[in-house]
């Protein structure tokens, strides 16, 4: 395939939040943290392979292949529990393709290490960012649901301390405060809380 050709297509972030409710609704309940590995494994039946050395040769940590059948994770990531929160946010990011881009997935033809790679090298930057920024919507709604994330935020910033409370009507304190207080909660790394705090700045301060 000539990935240089590649188009991806535009997603609005409200048609990804339609599709991480219609998932959610098959796939998982409203708690938290979500059992990304549980989906990942038990009801979408893919197959998690763990492959030596992946982020330090492509700096990615997963990826599907184009059969919908199998995600390849690094093997520190998957085998060392200080990851964990990487991991899951991977794993949630790799179903995001599987569920935005199975079509143009499959026409990728990526079955295995080497064509990814000349995926990698070939496609267009532009592209490429295109993919991963929808996928990582995709992983962040699913994993940091909306209305349970502003119902503890909100918590969250009632129960600061004096000395703190000030500064949280300023986004980037205010994200970054919430990232300490709640990554733990939804397993999910520090960024992934931050991205959606600021993406909520209105809907908890209101």
């Amino acid at each position: 395939m000539d990935y240089s050709k590649i188009i991806v297509p535009y997603i609005s972030y409200g048609k990804i939040e339609e599709k991480v409710s219609q998932f959610r609704k098959k796939f998982w309940d409203q708690s938290i943290p979500v059992d990304i590995e549980e989906i990942a494994d038990l009801q979408l039946g893919l197959f998690i392979i763990p492959i030596p050395e992946f982020r330090n040769k492509t700096g990615a940590c997963a990826f599907i292949s184009s059969d919908s059948k199998s995600i390849y994770v690094d093997k520190e990531v998957f085998e060392n529990e200080r990851y964990i929160k990487t991991l899951r946010f991977s794993l949630a990011h790799e179903i995001g393709h599987l569920i935005l881009h199975k079509t143009i997935y499959t026409g990728f033809g990526v079955n295995n290490l080497e064509k990814y790679y000349k995926m990698l090298k070939d496609i267009p930057e532009e592209q490429y960012r295109f993919l991963e920024s929808q996928a990582n919507k995709f992983a962040n709604c699913l994993l940091v649901p909306k209305d349970c994330f502003i119902k503890l935020a909100e918590e969250v910033i009632r129960s600061a301390p004096k000395n703190i409370s000030k500064y949280l009507i300023k986004p980037d304190f205010m994200s970054k405060y919430l990232a300490l207080s709640l990554s733990d909660t939804f397993l999910v790394p520090d960024t992934a809380v931050e991205i959606v705090s600021l993406s909520m700045v209105d809907d908890i301060l209101e």
